[in-house]
C-alpha cells in the first residue's frame, strides 16, 4: 500500500500509522534521532483527530470537489424529521440517503418537483424532503484568520476557561456568559478545537516534547506534512486561506428554529466572526455560550447560545446559533447511488424521474421494488394481507423483517430480527401465524387468515433464508431458533 494520503479513507486511522513511519523516515534521512515508532503512534494519536486529517485532506486537493447541498425534512414524518438541516457532498450523495429514507419507511413520493437549486420529493401534498444547494456567504479570509490566531493551540480538554478568554477577544463576545464544561469528553489531551495548520504545527510540537524530543517550529511544520502525506510543509500550506478549504459546512443565524433563514460558511473562522456579529446586535434575553467543542470526525468547532436561569437550564429553541451541520451518512447509502445517478440524469435531461424510481403503479408493486432494492428479491417476500414479511441479509446473519400496514398503506409496525432468535408457529384450526423473537420472550405478531399453501411459501423462503449457509433456519429438532414446528396434518 503506497503511503500517498490517497490510500487510506478519509478519517481513517491509518494516517497515524503511516505518518508515524513517514515521520520515522523524515528523522532518518536528516541525521536525527529516530524514536520508537509506537511512542510516536500514541503522541500522534492523542493530539490528532480525523477531522484534522480531513481538513489536511481538503488542503492538498488540486481544486475543491465539495458541491454542498442541504436536506431538509417535510411533513411526512421519517428518520430525516430528527434533524433541523444535515448536509451532503454533492446532489448524489443527499438523493441517495433521501432514496435510502424512502425505501426502508416504505415512504413512496408521487412527485420530484424541480426547483431552482435542488429538488422536493412529495407524497401528493405533502413534502417528504427539499434537497437544495448550498449557497455560502462571500469567502473572508481575514475574518477566519482573526478567528484562527485567537483560538490557536486551544484544545478541548482542560482549557476551558483559557478558550472563553480568548472567545472574549473576539467581537460580540466580551459581555457573553460561558459555561463550558466539556473536559470529560475528550481523553487524554482533548482535540484541536479548530483544525489549521498553524494549530497543527503547535500540536506537533506538543507531541515531540511529550517524547523528549523538543523540537522548533519550522521542524515541526515538516512533521505535519509528512503525517498528512504532503512532500514539504510548503505543499501543504500552497492552498491555505482559499475558501474551498474548509471541511464541513457551518451554519449561523438569529435563531436556531428559524431554518429558512440560516447563513452558511465555508470555515469555522468565519462562521464563529458572523456569530459574533449577532451577538453584538443582539437585545433579547441574556445569552449564555453552553457549548464549544470539537465531536471527533464531523462536527467542527460548535458555540450555541442560549438563554439560561441556571448553568443547567439551556434552550436553544429561539436563539442564537453557530454550528456545523449535521452530516448525512453516506456509508449507508451505497447501495442507492445508481439510482441516485440515474434520477439525476433524467432530470438533467428534462425528462420525469418517476419511472427510474419504480413509484408507480399499485402498492404491492412499489413494496417489491422497495424491497428489491434492501437486499430482498420476490422469492423472499411474502405478503400475508395487511403484513409483509421478507428475510434478508445484514452483519453475515439471515434476517426476518415483519411491516403492518393500514388501509391508507402507511406502516404501523416494523421489525427486524435475527432468525435464529425467532420462533414461527402456525395454528392449522385457527389459521393462524405467531411471531416471537429472543427466543420467545417477545410476542411480535399475530397475523390471521394464513392458508396452508402461504405457511409452505413461508417455509420455503426461511429454510433458504438469503443464500446465508452461515445462519440456516432449522426444523423439527425440538426447541431451535429459526424452527417452524411440524404443521398439523
Amino acid at each position: 500500500m503506497s503511503d500517498k494520503i490517497a490510500s487510506f479513507p478519509e478519517g481513517s486511522g491509518n494516517f497515524y500509522t503511516f505518518g508515524a513511519r513517514r515521520i520515522g523516515r523524515y528523522l532518518a534521512k536528516h541525521g536525527m534521532s529516530v524514536l520508537d515508532e509506537q511512542a510516536l503512534h500514541k503522541a500522534l494519536l492523542d493530539r490528532f483527530e480525523g477531522i484534522d486529517h480531513l481538513a489536511a485532506e481538503r488542503l492538498l486537493e488540486k481544486e475543491g470537489r465539495s458541491d454542498w447541498h442541504t436536506v431538509v425534512a417535510g411533513e411526512v414524518d421519517s428518520d430525516l424529521s430528527a434533524y433541523s438541516v444535515q448536509a451532503a457532498r454533492t446532489f448524489i450523495d443527499a438523493l441517495a440517503s433521501v432514496l435510502r429514507v424512502c425505501d426502508r419507511e416504505r415512504i413512496f413520493p408521487s412527485a420530484v418537483d424541480r426547483l431552482p437549486d435542488g429538488v422536493r420529493l412529495r407524497v401528493s401534498d405533502k413534502t417528504v424532503a427539499e434537497i437544495r444547494r448550498i449557497h455560502f456567504e462571500p469567502y473572508q479570509h481575514k475574518h477566519c484568520q482573526r478567528v484562527q490566531n485567537a483560538l490557536k493551540g486551544i484544545r478541548t480538554h482542560g482549557e476551558s476557561e483559557r478558550m472563553a478568554a480568548r472567545l472574549r477577544s473576539l467581537p460580540g463576545f466580551a459581555s457573553i456568559e460561558f459555561h463550558l464544561d466539556r473536559d470529560h469528553y475528550q481523553e487524554p489531551e482533548g482535540f484541536l478545537l479548530l483544525p489549521f495548520p498553524a494549530n497543527w504545527a503547535t500540536a506537533m510540537m506538543q507531541a515531540m516534547a511529550s517524547l523528549g524530543v523538543p523540537v522548533k517550529r519550522h521542524i515541526a511544520q515538516e512533521f505535519v506534512a509528512q503525517l498528512f502525506g504532503a512532500s514539504n510543509w510548503q505543499h501543504l500550506v500552497a492552498h491555505d486561506g482559499k475558501a474551498r478549504v474548509g471541511t464541513i459546512p457551518f451554519a449561523v443565524a438569529g435563531n436556531y428554529t428559524d431554518t429558512a433563514a440560516w447563513r452558511y460558511y465555508r470555515t469555522a473562522g468565519e462562521a464563529v466572526w458572523a456569530f459574533g456579529n449577532i451577538l453584538e446586535s443582539w437585545d433579547g434575553e441574556p445569552l449564555v455560550v453552553d457549548s464549544c467543542g470539537n465531536a471527533t470526525m464531523s462536527d467542527g468547532f460548535c458555540v450555541a447560545a442560549s438563554f439560561a436561569d441556571g448553568p443547567n437550564d439551556h434552550d436553544r429553541e429561539g436563539f442564537p446559533v453557530c454550528t456545523p451541520v449535521d452530516l448525512l451518512e453516506q456509508a449507508n447509502s451505497n447501495d442507492y447511488y445508481t439510482l441516485a445517478e440515474q434520477v439525476a440524469a433524467t432530470l438533467a435531461a428534462g425528462g420525469d424521474p418517476m419511472a427510474v424510481l419504480g413509484w408507480s403503479g399499485d402498492f404491492g408493486r412499489k413494496m417489491l421494488a422497495a424491497n428489491a432494492r434492501l437486499g430482498s428479491t420476490g422469492d423472499r417476500t411474502l405478503q400475508l394481507g395487511d403484513w409483509w414479511l421478507r428475510v434478508f441479509d445484514a452483519h453475515h446473519r439471515a434476517y426476518l423483517s415483519l411491516e403492518q400496514f393500514d388501509a391508507g398503506s402507511a406502516r404501523t409496525t416494523a421489525e427486524s430480527i435475527a432468525l435464529y432468535k425467532a420462533t414461527l408457529r402456525h395454528d392449522a384450526e385457527n389459521n393462524e401465524l405467531t411471531v416471537t423473537s429472543d427466543y420467545d420472550s417477545e410476542d411480535l405478531a399475530t397475523i390471521q387468515n394464513v392458508s396452508l399453501e402461504q405457511i409452505e411459501r413461508l417455509r420455503r423462503i426461511i429454510e433458504e433464508p438469503a443464500d446465508n449457509p452461515s445462519a440456516p433456519a432449522s426444523w423439527g429438532r425440538g426447541d431451535i431458533r429459526g424452527q417452524w414446528p411440524p404443521l398439523s396434518r
